[in-house]
């Protein structure tokens, strides 16, 4: 069953002095319980196809199908309500509370959506990434890829329908790269989410089930990768 369809999407940018057409006539779709990457160079159009798909950017034309509902044609507050409960996302740059600690930056979503917490899915989310053992800690006392663990633990951890990751692993050198990329491929063979991650690096793509690879806003290449 298809999770997520993107639909001859057109989305452009427009400046004083020209119009760029970022993403042209975009099509693909993810099936639920899928592991997909989108592989491109920087200015491809990748970060903005997924900031769409995130109903954090409006499209020009076209459609965005997830569970069989148009997000783009989605209210104020029905777009707040599908990034709170139905979505994850992973930033680059974590995006963590500062003066908070890891547990509570981890169980943010849950307080948002008013939603309880529960204490299985969270030890295990804990343990398989790792960060059991600093719950307490505040994010400027870890690694950058600790940091990023606790992202992605965030993002699971009210089990969203979809996944969105834009260059999760862009500031993590390449040890750190493969661990946090060998877990992630762990959590979904675990909890089957549909993943939409976004990046630059062929061998991160590798770890999806399928890449997408992406130039000048169009689609050139669609391969399986086991």
């Amino acid at each position: 069953m298809k999770l997520l369809e993107v639909k001859n999407v057109n989305k452009c940018y427009a400046s004083t002095r020209r119009v760029s057409e970022v993403l042209h006539d975009l099509s693909f779709a993810a099936e639920e319980g899928s592991f997909t990457a989108i592989m491109g160079k920087s200015g491809s159009g990748k970060s903005t196809l997924l900031n769409c798909i995130a109903s954090l950017l409006p499209i020009d034309s076209g459609s965005i199908l997830v569970k069989g509902q148009d997000i783009t044609a989605f209210s104020r507050k029905q777009r707040e309500v599908y990034r709170r409960e139905d979505i994850g996302i992973v930033f680059q740059d974590f995006a963590l509370l500062p003066f908070h600690c890891v547990l509570e930056n981890i169980l943010l979503p849950l307080h948002l959506a008013k939603k309880a917490v529960d204490q299985a899915h969270v030890e295990m989310l804990l343990q398989a990434l790792d960060i059991a053992q600093l719950t307490t800690a505040l994010p400027q006392e870890l690694s950058g890829g600790e940091q990023q663990r606790v992202a992605i633990a965030r993002a699971f951890v009210h089990q969203p329908k979809l996944l969105l990751m834009d260059e999760p692993t862009g500031n993590l050198d390449s040890e750190n790269t493969h661990i946090l990329m060998e877990m992630l491929k762990e959590l979904h063979e675990k909890q089957k989410t549909t993943i939409l991650l976004v990046t630059h690096d062929r061998d991160v793509a590798a770890y999806a089930e399928r890449t997408l690879l992406l130039q000048d806003g169009k689609f050139i290449e669609k391969c399986d990768n086991h």
